[in-house]
């Protein structure tokens, strides 16, 4: 017999029985239905709960604000909208995260550690000293398309809010920049025009290997006086010629650093 003359025969049934019409056998089904639905959602909520860890999440609460976010996202994603598009929102969310820290890096505005010959941060450590007549800053990230303006604006609101003429010299430390690309570039020639119509010099240390071959690729080296390998900070602020250095000289040095790769 087919199943539809199946089903239908057993609908007339169903209806032609009296008990399914009187009020008593509807309440009963509706309870049955609720205890049903009780039952089934405590065996998810269980399975649930054991998918998640409290603690893990907690630590990264602590820890990383990033990586809670995404991981709370990525667990609601897949508990409303299922395991497939959860995941596929959650990779996209995590990669939207990422780039809005990526975006804004962290500028270290370098002083000296007292009684050394070491600089650190000196919105961390408010007890260093602060440098007489240099801005050194640390961009603590890639210098790549996504950031090279937020790192820029940074910089030049710093020399803004120095006096003009307590500014001699700007230092970048790209030691913790292991990738520039020519945006990247591009800010720091942006950065030198911006310096040089203040009569302030700019000089880079601590650059990567590749990082030099581009710069000195893209001209940057010859508008800042060359790029060595050997220089660092120190040497930098105890050489008198820092805050001497005409730009004519910084252009014509710029050639002689080939050596010092």
């Amino acid at each position: 017999m087919p199943l539809k003359r199946v089903v239908s025969a057993w609908s007339l049934r169903v209806k032609s029985n009296p008990r399914v019409r009187s009020p008593q056998y509807a309440a009963s089904c509706a309870d049955r239905a609720k205890a049903t639905i009780r039952a089934v959602s405590t065996r998810v909520l269980a399975a649930v709960a054991g998918l998640i860890d409290l603690r893990a999440l907690v630590h990264m609460w602590r820890v990383s604000r990033l990586d809670f976010y995404a991981a709370v996202t990525a667990l609601g994603a897949v508990l409303v909208l299922g395991i497939l598009q959860g995941i596929v929102l959650a990779a996209t969310a995590s990669i939207l995260l990422l780039l809005f820290r990526v975006s804004r890096p962290h500028v270290a505005y370098l002083g000296r550690i007292p009684g050394t010959n070491r600089y650190s941060d000196l919105l961390r450590h408010s007890d260093n000293e602060m440098l007489s007549g240099v801005i050194a800053f640390r961009p603590e990230a890639s210098l790549i398309y996504v950031n090279a303006d937020s790192v820029l604006e940074s910089v030049l609101r710093r020399v803004r809010t120095c006096a003009q003429s307590d500014v001699k010299a700007v230092v970048c430390d790209l030691s913790a920049s292991p990738y520039i690309d020519l945006a990247g570039s591009r800010m720091l020639h942006d950065l030198h025009e911006a310096l040089s119509a203040r009569g302030i010099l700019l000089r880079i240390v601590g650059a990567h290997g590749f990082v030099r071959d581009l710069l000195r690729a893209d001209g940057v080296a010859g508008k800042i006086g060359g790029l060595d390998r050997t220089m660092t900070l120190e040497n930098l602020l105890a050489d008198k010629e820092t805050a001497s250095v005409s730009p004519d000289r910084a252009r014509t040095s710029g050639t002689q650093d080939s050596a010092t790769a």
